[in-house]
């Protein structure tokens, strides 16, 4: 019962963000979903509605795919800012949740930490459509989650900074290092 009303809050949460910036609930929770794959601090996003590509950071960065349209960038500025606390409070309290404390396997059990334990904390971090993925400079992993499972690939010399997907039928993935793009298939599959 007490995940049903947290759902119908969360539900009603979004329709009233919706109504406030004047865009669709869809929207608001693709938004959301990004903005938790990027602990709340980050998040990169295609949503047509707002702009297509995006990119936006709480540090102040934003990158719309209007970027000449100043009203827009705002409005996403600040939905952005609002969702990322409520990101913010829902990963602290998965993590301290009765069900975190007693997973024991090394994985994560809730749905903002998808990836493995072991990687350590991502520096960087975002979500594309249905993609999530996470990059761990420490020990030079990147996680790729595409809803079903979760994949590692070792990232050798790359520093990930960033994620293009193509578009359409394809998921095929490259990534932003300090050598230019990475195409995913380059790198070595680990899990």
């Amino acid at each position: 019962m007490q995940n049903a009303d947290k759902e119908t809050k969360q539900t009603d949460m979004f329709a009233d963000l919706a109504r406030k910036y004047g865009v669709r609930v869809d929207s608001v929770r693709q938004l959301f979903s990004a903005l938790q794959a990027g602990g709340g601090d980050r998040a990169q996003f295609s949503i047509p509605e707002l702009a297509g590509m995006c990119q936006w950071s709480s540090g102040g960065m934003l990158m719309i795919g209007d970027m000449f349209n100043d009203g827009l960038k705002a409005k996403v500025a600040d939905l952005c800012s609002e969702l990322s606390e409520i990101a913010r409070e829902h990963a602290n309290d998965k993590r301290t949740s009765p069900e975190r404390r007693q997973q024991g396997d090394g994985h994560a059990a809730s749905n903002d930490i998808w990836y493995p334990a072991d990687l350590g904390v991502p520096s960087s971090s975002g979500a594309q459509n249905s993609m999530r993925y996470a990059f761990f400079p420490s020990t030079r992993r990147l996680a790729i989650n595409d809803g079903n499972q979760t994949t590692v690939y070792d990232t050798a010399d790359h520093q990930i900074s960033g994620v293009s997907q193509q578009q359409g039928g394809g998921q095929d993935l490259a990534f932003s290092s300090q050598n230019g793009p990475i195409e995913l298939s380059k790198l070595q599959k680990l899990s």
